[in-house]
């Protein structure tokens, strides 16, 4: 019985930090990035609905749709104008976003930062 309830005990434990509150997205970001060894900057505007993750960047020069884990989002990228399609993962760390993405080939790196937020 001991074993049981141990066992039960566990599992609870598991579900529990499984659906522990996530870090909050911010709403806009500013992005550094580099891309063919050029430096790029970039605005970053999220919106998080039904679990899923909606990305515009640069007023929607390129669009973006995730699904996030923990501390990790996966994202589906397009550009309308060109229909270029990509991959994007962030990683979450201290409320800046660590990404690495793929557009045809290469793989580029980007850093976001929540609006306002000033960096030395």
């Amino acid at each position: 019985m001991r074993r049981l309830l141990f066992a039960i005990a566990f599992v609870l434990l598991a579900i529990s930090l499984a659906f522990a509150e996530q870090a909050k997205l911010d709403k806009n970001y500013k992005c550094v990035g580099v891309q063919d060894n050029k430096e790029y900057k970039t605005d970053l505007t999220i919106e998080v609905k039904d679990g899923n993750v909606y990305l515009a960047w640069d007023n929607g020069k390129m669009l973006g749709l995730g699904v996030r884990t923990g501390d990790t989002i996966a994202i589906a990228l397009v550009v309308p104008a060109n229909g270029g399609v990509g991959v994007l993962l962030y990683k979450m760390e201290d409320g800046e976003l660590h990404g690495r993405w793929t557009f045809s080939g290469g793989i580029f790196t980007e850093t976001c930062v929540p609006s306002g937020t000033i960096r030395a």
